[in-house]
């Protein structure tokens, strides 16, 4: 599912920016029934990201989507998952493994 916040669009650097910035929210459930959130939140140019993957078309190994320009994502994962990147960490798609189930 996919819930979007309007907002203001302030540097990610300021405190009040995870509050108040524009936001989408997606929310992934797994084949185990886990349940993963990813928040995109947006300084300039949240609108123009773009998820690949519907609902059911979401695998292992395939990109989610694109976030071009200046964006923070947060990914809320299960404690169950082992991670395999540290806070902060450059990732890529498709490429970086984040953690496994």
């Amino acid at each position: 599912s996919q819930k979007r916040l309007h907002g203001v669009f302030l540097p990610l650097s300021s405190p009040k920016a995870q509050r108040l910035n524009s936001q989408i929210h997606y929310l992934f459930k797994t084949s185990a029934g886990d349940e993963v959130e990813m928040v995109q939140l947006g300084g300039k140019g949240v609108e123009k990201g773009k998820l690949f993957r519907q609902p059911g078309e979401i695998q292992k190994g395939r990109r989610l989507g694109f976030a071009p320009g200046s964006f923070q994502i947060d990914l809320y994962l299960p404690k169950s998952v082992k991670l395999k990147v540290v806070e902060f960490e450059k990732v890529v798609g498709g490429e970086t493994i984040i953690g496994l189930f």
